[in-house]
């Protein structure tokens, strides 16, 4: 939160928080399902929630290798192609 917070701060502030996060995620909850060893203390965060509570400004929450192929499919090696693929 306190990041949030810190990039909030400025003149015109945020519009939207997209968080990408480890493990299993409930897009529409927001909200991180299932988390592993690495990370175990995360299960049952509700980000989205949390988020949009305390800023009043829409928030995402999203699995990380989703995230991961997405930016490759926008700005990376899948760019130009019709079908890309990430693991």
């Amino acid at each position: 939160m306190d990041n949030v917070k810190a990039f909030n701060t400025g003149t015109a502030g945020n519009s939207r928080v997209c968080i990408s996060t480890a493990g299993m995620v409930n897009e529409e909850l927001g909200e991180i399902i299932h988390a592993g060893p690495q990370i175990p203390y995360t299960k049952g965060t509700e980000w989205k929630h949390l988020i949009e509570k305390e800023f009043s400004i829409p928030c995402e929450v999203e699995n990380d290798v989703n995230c991961a192929g997405l930016g490759e499919a926008y700005f990376g090696v899948a760019k130009k192609g019709k079908i890309g693929f990430y693991s």
